[in-house]
Order: C-alpha cells, then sequence, then structure tokens
C-alpha cells in the first residue's frame, strides 16, 4: 500500500507563526500610538507657538507706531491736553492723552491701549494746514489739503507747538471744495457719533486760527489689545473636563477702548487660544533716553502717569501666554516663568512675574513669548 503524507503546517509551527503575528501587531499598534500621541503634543505645540507669534508681531507693529502723526518738531501735539467726545459722553476735557497706556488687569491679563494716526498709503500725507480763524469753537475748519480725509474719518485739530488743547472731530460728510481750499465738516449726528452737538461740553472749548494744523487720524486711532474669553458649555460624551472644570476659550483681541469693551467674538481676533498678557513700562529718569527701570502700572506714578511721565515711557515690556491642546495626563509644571531677569546689556533691579497652574491647568502645553518694543516715535522725538 502507498502511504501518503499529509500537507500543512504543524500545531508547533502554528503557535510559533500566531505568536509572531501577535507582537509584530503589538509593536506596530505601539509605534503607531507613539506616532499619534508626538502628532498631537507637536500639533499641539506648534499651534501654541503660532498664536503666541502672531500675537506678538501684531502688538509690536502696532505699539512701534504708536504716536504716528502726532509729533512735530517741537514734540507733542496735544501735549496740553485734549477735547473728545464719544456718544454724548465726554471722555476727554481737556485731559492729557498718553500714546501707550497700560491698563494693570491685577491678577488677570493686561490691557495696552495707544494712540496713532492709522491712515495707510497715499492717503498718510502731511497735516493739513488751517488757512482762516474759526468765527466759533462750531464752526467748520477751513484747510489747504484735505490729506484724504473722507466720511466718517476722525482728525485732530492743533497748533504745532502743541501750546493748544487739541481737539479731535469726525467728517459728517466728506469735505466741501472751495476754489483750492476745502471745508471739514462736522456736524453731529447718529453717524458721527465723535461730535457733540455743541462744544460748549468741554469746559474749553477751542477756537484755532491761521497756521494752525489739521491730522487725519484715520478710522481707529484709539485702540488696545486685550484677552478676551467665553465658558465652554460642557456637552454630553465631551472627552473634555466637564461642568465648572471646563476652561474658557479665550482669543486676543484688538478694539477700540473708547467704542466698546473686549468681548469674545467681537472687535478683531488676532489669535486664538492666549490666555494671557501681561506688560510693563520701561522708565528712563528724566532727561534721559536710556532705560533704568521696569515697572507696573500700578501704584500712584505708573497707574495715571502725568504728562511729565508719560516722556519717560522709552519702551513697554509685553509677555504672552498661548495654550495648546487638552491632554488626559498633567504636562505643564505649576508655574509659568513669563519674565524672571532684566533684558541683556541692562543694570536694572531684577523683576519676577509668574503664572500659576491650577491642577486642571497643567493638563495643557503653554508657550510663553515675550519681547521689548521701543517707542520708536517717543525716542525720536526727545520727549
Amino acid at each position: 500500500m502507498k502511504r501518503t503524507r499529509q500537507q500543512g503546517y504543524s500545531l508547533i509551527e502554528l503557535m510559533i507563526a500566531t505568536s509572531l503575528a501577535v507582537i509584530t501587531g503589538l509593536v506596530a499598534l505601539q509605534v503607531a500610538s507613539n506616532f499619534q500621541l508626538r502628532r498631537v503634543v507637536t500639533g499641539g505645540k506648534n499651534d501654541s507657538v503660532l498664536s503666541a507669534a502672531v500675537s506678538l508681531y501684531s502688538i509690536e507693529r502696532d505699539l512701534r507706531m504708536a504716536g504716528s502723526g502726532l509729533l512735530s518738531s517741537d514734540g507733542l501735539l496735544c501735549k496740553s491736553g485734549i477735547n473728545l467726545q464719544y456718544s454724548g459722553v465726554v471722555v476727554r476735557n481737556g485731559e492729557a492723552q498718553s500714546l501707550v497706556k497700560i491698563v494693570d488687569g491685577g491678577t488677570g491679563p493686561d490691557t495696552i491701549e495707544y494712540l496713532r494716526s492709522d491712515v495707510q498709503g497715499s492717503s498718510s500725507g502731511a497735516p493739513a494746514n488751517i488757512i482762516d480763524a474759526m468765527g466759533s469753537a462750531d464752526a467748520a475748519l477751513h484747510v489747504d489739503s484735505v490729506d484724504g480725509l473722507k466720511t466718517g474719518d476722525l482728525y485732530l485739530a492743533a497748533s504745532s507747538d502743541g501750546n493748544k488743547i487739541c481737539t479731535l472731530y469726525q467728517m459728517s460728510s466728506d469735505p466741501t471744495a472751495d476754489v483750492n481750499t476745502f471745508k471739514l465738516p462736522h456736524v453731529s449726528d447718529n453717524t458721527a457719533l465723535y461730535n457733540p452737538a455743541s462744544m460748549e461740553v468741554f469746559t474749553t472749548p477751542m477756537v484755532y486760527e491761521v497756521g494752525d494744523k489739521v491730522i487725519n487720524l484715520g478710522r481707529q486711532p484709539f485702540s488696545a489689545f486685550s484677552v478676551a474669553c467665553k465658558k465652554i458649555v460642557a456637552v454630553a460624551g465631551d472627552t473634555s473636563p466637564a461642568g465648572t472644570d471646563t476652561p474658557s476659550a479665550c482669543e486676543l483681541v484688538r478694539y477700540s477702548p473708547i467704542e466698546t469693551a473686549p468681548f469674545f467674538g467681537t472687535g478683531l481676533a488676532v489669535a486664538s487660544e492666549i490666555i494671557d498678557l501681561q506688560a510693563q513700562y520701561g522708565v528712563a529718569a528724566v532727561g534721559s533716553q536710556s532705560i533704568n527701570e521696569w515697572v507696573d502700572a500700578t501704584g500712584a506714578t505708573w497707574q495715571a502717569p502725568t504728562v511729565a511721565d508719560f516722556s519717560r515711557i522709552k519702551a513697554i515690556r509685553v509677555a504672552i501666554v498661548a495654550r495648546g491642546e487638552y491632554d488626559a495626563a498633567l504636562v505643564s509644571p505649576e508655574k509659568l516663568t513669563l519674565w524672571s531677569e532684566p533684558p541683556t546689556g541692562q543694570v536694572l533691579v531684577a523683576s519676577k512675574l509668574e503664572r500659576t497652574l491650577t491642577t486642571e491647568d497643567r493638563h495643557y502645553r503653554y508657550q510663553v513669548l515675550t519681547t521689548i518694543v521701543p517707542l520708536v516715535n517717543v525716542i525720536q522725538a526727545g520727549l
């Protein structure tokens, strides 16, 4: 009888093959898990780095231009103060107006307010000259050029030496041509909210004369950066923390502090997941251009600086904190250091600023970026 050999695998061979397949699968799964973890970590970190960088760039760009259009060879045009009304409320009644102001947020984020002409391109020419004395404080201003002014724009009347109180007006309609000159209307209505019904609302209503100046400030010369947040509403099935433990969604907002407050989803959202903004004044001694002190916007002097104090502020130090994605593990330390020592080359008293993180906060990764912004126009004007 012919014996036929059975074809196939033995039990031992099958067990070995199965074991190898299981081991290979486990290794592949571990590699995939590690890759996914690195992707999430890297992605979250990259997002926070990008948000912080965009925020810092935007702040630095605008603060460097603080005072643009408001300085002359004799210094600050509005050093004697400014008359300013908005929507029926007197905002400045001849008081001084700083070019950059930090509003201390206490335990929360700070706010940085600044003043500059935001006119761009061919419309940003030299100030117009007033060629006729105003008959009264409510009269239209008669100038030799319009400097790009159009309906809705804001403009400032000032003396070239800064010895008159400035007045802020809003174009209620386009300039009126008068031979080769122009008249600038500033009628009070619901579309020109910066124009009072009468200049008598101010203690010292101003009448401007031949040789005084008109500066085009554009649409939003009074601007501010701040952090705005809202609470996330927890939804059943979310993997993120629920209820009162759910972190807020935050963003850096640019807005007009005269017209509105910083709210999440309003104004111009500069970058998302920015949870903190801290700032300090870089202060020089009287008559000097060299910073010898960094101070918070607190206390008798720096919470409300005087005109003399304005001229001592040469730079702003800014720290931005951006938040990455949520992680199930605790991935951040108990404290974030925003700044810990004076800038290189400056002999200053060291100041340390830290942000304490709650246990819930530590489930996120953070990116902290800092910069020093010189107030170029202030320095160049020798204030």
